[in-house]
């Protein structure tokens, strides 16, 4: 009698999809006048995680899309002036969509995102690449 032992290993793979109607974007910058902030908390994103194992591994998909008459900064001329900046009439969003991202595991169920995409802000649109971003899963 002849015994065949086979190591099996077996590798769970999985594609997580997130979707909000609800965002919390800051907006910070500086004027030769003063510092500003602007704030929105209504809009959409989606991304997807590949989950290996159970842990992240890689990030798929990245989205969102804010109305850009959504940021707020508590002063009407000063949203004024922003939506007449950001172009709002003819380019009503802000918008991100993903093109490359990493995901590191700083521990635990914590991750660092790295993430570069396209970002669509008053009728331009521009590479670029956000490495703070940061993910906590469950």
């Amino acid at each position: 009698m002849i015994a065949i032992n086979f190591a099996l290993s077996i590798t769970l793979i999985a594609q997580t999809n997130y979707h909000t109607q609800v965002v919390d974007i800051k907006l910070n910058g500086t004027s030769n006048l003063h510092d500003w902030e602007m704030k929105a908390a209504s809009g959409t994103s989606a991304a997807s995680f590949v989950v290996t194992n159970g842990k992240v591994t890689s990030l798929s998909r990245l989205s969102f899309s804010l109305p850009a008459k959504n940021l707020k900064s508590g002063k009407s001329a000063m949203d004024k002036n922003t939506y007449k900046a950001l172009k709002t009439d003819a380019n009503p969003n802000i918008s991100f969509v993903l093109t490359s991202a990493t995901v590191v595991s700083t521990g635990g169920n914590n991750y660092k995102l790295n993430c570069q995409g396209k970002m669509s802000i008053a009728g331009k649109i521009n590479q670029r690449t956000y490495g703070n971003g940061s993910l906590q899963s469950c």
